[in-house]
C-alpha cells in the first residue's frame, strides 16, 4: 500500500491575514482570561472555563501563546518552502565542479536546519 503524501489543507495566506488583523501582542494569560494590550480581556464576560469546563487556565495560555507562536510558525514555513523550492530546482549541471555542487547542497541543508531549535 502506497502512503499518500501529507498535504496541508490550511491556507497560510489567510492564516497570516488573521494574525495581522488581530490586536498586536504580546498577549498574556491571567488565570482563565487572556489579557491583550489596553487592559482588554478576552473572556471578559466570563472565563474561558465558563460553565464549569475544566482547563480554562491552559486554554488561556494556549490562546495567548498562539498570538506570537502562529506568526513565528508561518515565518518558518515560508523559510522552509523557499529552501524546498531551491532544492527542487537544483540542477547539478549548473556547477563547474562536484566540490562546488556539494558545497551548495551543504549550504542548503544548513539553511534548512538553521533554526530548528526555535
Amino acid at each position: 500500500m502506497t502512503e499518500k503524501p501529507i498535504v496541508s489543507v490550511r491556507n497560510f495566506a489567510a492564516d497570516r491575514a488573521i494574525c495581522e488583523a488581530a490586536t498586536e501582542g504580546p498577549w498574556t494569560a491571567d488565570g482563565s482570561y487572556v489579557e491583550i494590550p489596553d487592559d482588554f480581556y478576552v473572556g471578559e464576560r466570563g472565563p474561558l472555563a465558563y460553565g464549569g469546563v475544566e482547563g480554562g487556565d491552559e486554554n488561556a495560555t494556549f490562546i495567548a501563546e498562539a498570538r506570537t507562536g502562529w506568526p513565528a510558525a508561518l515565518d518558518r514555513i515560508a523559510e522552509l518552502e523557499a529552501v524546498v523550492h531551491r532544492i527542487a530546482t537544483f540542477k547539478p549541471e549548473n556547477f563547474t565542479s562536484d566540490k562546488r555542487m556539494i558545497a551548495e547542497l551543504q549550504r542548503l541543508a544548513k539553511e534548512a536546519s538553521a533554526n530548528d531549535a526555535r
